[in-house]
C-alpha cells in the first residue's frame, strides 16, 4: 500500500510542532551523554532518567530528554535542560559519572530544539519532556 503525500509530511508536521514547543522555552544547555559501555535502549532511558533527576533536584526546571543509537550502535543521549543561573555547566556535568557529558549553552540560533524534534517520530529513539516547575518561556 502506498502511502500519500499527506501521510508523508506527518512526521514533519509533528517534528515542526515539538521544536517550536521547545523553542518557547528558556533552555540553559543543550546537553550530550554518552557511554563507557553501551547499556542498550532501555538501559540508556534508564541512566539519562537517573541523570534527570538528580540535575532537578539541583534545580532544573524542565528537561527535554532522547536516546538514540549513533551510527557505531552505540546508544547515547540528547538532552535540552533549562535550569536556574545559579545551576552552573560544570555542576550539571559532574553529575554524569557513566562516561562522557557534553554541556553547551543553549543557543536557540543553532537549531537544538529542532534537531532534537526529530526523536518524537524515530522508531529507534525514546523521548521524554519533564517540567519540574515553572520554566521560563520566551513569550512571557
Amino acid at each position: 500500500m502506498r502511502s500519500t503525500p499527506n501521510e508523508r509530511m506527518q512526521p514533519e508536521r509533528l517534528r515542526q510542532a515539538w521544536a517550536d514547543l521547545l523553542r518557547g522555552i528558556a533552555w540553559s544547555y543543550f546537553v550530550t551523554l554518552t557511554f563507557q559501555r553501551s547499556p542498550g535502549r532501555y538501559g540508556a532511558l534508564s541512566a539519562a532518567r537517573e541523570w534527570v533527576r538528580i540535575v532537578a533536584a539541583g534545580g532544573a526546571t524542565a528537561v527535554f530528554l532522547a536516546v538514540e543509537r549513533g551510527g557505531h550502535g552505540l546508544w547515547h543521549a540528547h538532552l535540552l535542560v533549562a535550569t536556574p543561573a545559579t545551576l552552573g555547566r560544570k555542576q550539571v556535568e559532574r553529575q554524569w559519572r557513566r562516561g562522557i557529558a557534553e554541556v553547551d549553552p543553549y543557543d536557540p540560533l543553532r537549531g537544538a530544539a529542532y534537531y532534537v524534534a526529530k526523536f518524537t517520530f524515530d522508531e529507534d529513539a525514546e523521548y521524554d519532556l519533564e517540567i519540574f516547575g515553572e520554566p521560563n518561556r520566551l513569550d512571557e
